[in-house]
């Protein structure tokens, strides 16, 4: 159960991993990881923050740009 401000953290993590993708060449992956962050980021502005574990969608969201970091 995430609160408001967690809330708002985790749309942070999500723009910066979008930010730190959009600086990636194309590719399948990188496309399924864009539409991955998408969804989350229309989960997180559609639902109130209740309904999220922040743990466990931050490392999600970790996850995703750690794969593109170099």
């Amino acid at each position: 159960m995430a609160t408001l401000m967690e809330k708002d953290v985790l749309l942070e993590l999500v723009n910066g991993a979008m930010a730190t993708l959009s600086r990636q060449n194309p590719s399948e992956n990188l496309n399924s990881s864009n539409y991955q962050l998408q969804s989350f980021y229309s989960a997180l502005i559609s639902n109130p923050p209740e309904i999220f574990d922040f743990h466990n969608m931050a490392n999600k969201i970790n996850g995703i740009t750690a794969q593109y970091e170099h």
